[in-house]
């Protein structure tokens, strides 16, 4: 059997990072409902359902309505409506909110948004709610999503869709579970668009700090195929305030150079001076070192960006495609989910050096499962365990830096920001927030730009809140 050590490795296994609450701290995303919330929302809310639902019945119309109803303004009561019975939930009295509520009927998908740009803006401004959420066809969402999202910004109010085929099945599901979970996880979603703070990372988890003066960067892109332009879109996330803002930028590229996508230098360079700049006025501190992470290979052009702001910088291409490497935990004999390797392994090598444009780096390569196994707690105290059955695909990732960075912290930033995500409360969420949310940025931006008249979402604040 070969070991780790022979061939440069050496493994790690991570403990999960503490999410802190309003009264307490956790490792677990739903522990939320046996806490509160970091912190509560009040808000205005609009929940508008589409009755031209074709092969919905009648029935399963007033379903949805009981279900609203019951989800927004219910006094924790049990759900009348039959499949639902025995799942109490009422937001406000959970979460300490004060989030209010009114109902509307939509006639048919046509009516609203309508179809031009000047009539969805002035229809959504008009709307005396902070929150629209739409109960519609999916194909309808598709049809509608990012630029209703766009109008909706623009105007100071945020959108939740809602899925009726979602909801049909989560009606029709024999386990009380599955429904509990799809209550749970969309109640998260709408108290953060209301304005709420379901968690953050617990700032006192001194196993996940990065040293003061770290600034985290995720970056993302979107590239249509025959077009040279490429959205380009950065995540600024501040790991001790738990804070994040984002830049869209618009630039080309060579078509000779279009197999590996890159931030040109000068684009670089401007997201890394207002990264910085933002990060001086969110801690007041100087930025010490960058930590960047994509889903592409370092590029020579972007090093120049680094070079030129004099900070240490520490590249981490995380590669989520093609991945062929799966791993087995042979010592886990756990019934049903034998050899199947627990969340937080990793397998990091030794340091290399590697010469880029006549530049010494160091370089680490490391493979980390953000899925897999992991461990939850009964109320009454006994432990059970969850995690997809299979062999979970780990992230490869490839780690270059200018300075005499610790590959374990990276490893451990990685992980940790898969647990911030409000859109998802499952511990086996695979990507760090920073990466998926600067790419969501980016399809925002290209749709943007290809809305009539086009519009530019560069130099306009936005919040995670904006893009769930």
């Amino acid at each position: 059997m070969v070991k780790l050590k022979d061939i440069g490795y050496k493994a790690l296994k991570l403990e999960e990072p503490l999410l802190r609450f309003g009264n307490g701290n956790s490792i677990y995303q739903d522990d939320l409902f046996k806490k509160t919330p970091y912190m509560g929302a009040n808000a205005v809310i609009g929940v508008y359902l589409v009755e031209d639902m074709q092969g919905v019945s009648e029935v399963k119309k007033c379903a949805y309505e009981v279900f609203v109803k019951n989800y927004f303004e219910g006094n924790g009561a049990e759900f009348p409506f039959s499949p639902w019975k025995n799942i109490t939930f009422t937001m406000n009295r959970r979460f300490r909110s004060k989030i209010s509520f009114s109902f509307n009927k939509v006639s048919s998908p046509a009516d609203f948004p309508t179809t031009t740009v000047e009539e969805m803006a002035k229809k959504i401004k008009n709307e005396p709610v902070d929150l629209l959420i739409f109960i519609c066809s999916s194909k309808y969402i598709n049809d509608i999503h990012d630029e209703f999202k766009i109008l909706a910004h623009f105007n100071n109010k945020r959108v939740q869709f809602i899925s009726s085929e979602t909801i049909v099945s989560k009606l029709n599901s024999n386990f009380n579970s599955e429904k509990r979970e799809f209550i749970q996880g969309l109640a998260i979603q709408i108290l953060a668009k209301c304005g709420g703070i379901p968690w953050k990372l617990d700032k006192d988890d001194v196993r996940y700090k990065l040293k003061p003066g770290s600034l985290v960067i995720g970056l993302g892109y979107k590239k249509p195929e025959k077009d040279l332009i490429v959205r380009g879109a950065a995540h600024f996330f501040d790991q001790e305030n738990s804070v994040e803002k984002f830049v869209s930028k618009s630039f080309e590229i060579a078509e000779q150079d279009m197999k590996s996508l890159y931030f040109p230098t000068e684009v670089l360079k401007q997201i890394i001076q207002e990264a910085t700049e933002w990060y001086k006025s969110q801690s007041n501190r100087k930025t010490k070192a960058l930590y960047i992470l994509k889903n592409s290979r370092l590029n020579p052009r972007e090093m120049e960006a680094f070079r030129m702001s004099g900070l240490n910088w520490t590249h981490i291409f995380l590669k989520f495609g093609g991945t062929k490497l799966r791993l087995y935990d042979t010592s886990n004999k756990i019934s049903g989910k034998e050899f199947m390797v627990e969340r937080g392994i990793a397998l990091v090598s030794n340091p290399s050096i590697e010469k880029i444009n006549d530049q010494e780096l160091n370089r680490v390569d490391a493979v980390i499962t953000t899925t897999g196994v992991y461990t939850k707690r009964y109320a009454n105290g006994s432990d059970y365990s969850l995690g997809t059955l299979g062999t979970p695909r780990p992230l490869e990732i490839e780690i270059h830096s200018n300075f005499d960075d610790n590959a374990e912290d990276v490893v451990k930033l990685i992980l940790a920001l898969t647990k911030i995500d409000w859109e998802n409360m499952d511990l086996e969420y695979r990507e760090p927030t920073v990466i998926k949310y600067a790419g969501r940025m980016a399809d925002l931006s290209y749709c943007a730009a290809n809305m009539k008249p086009p519009v530019s979402l560069e130099n306009i604040n936005f919040d995670v809140r904006d893009l769930m």
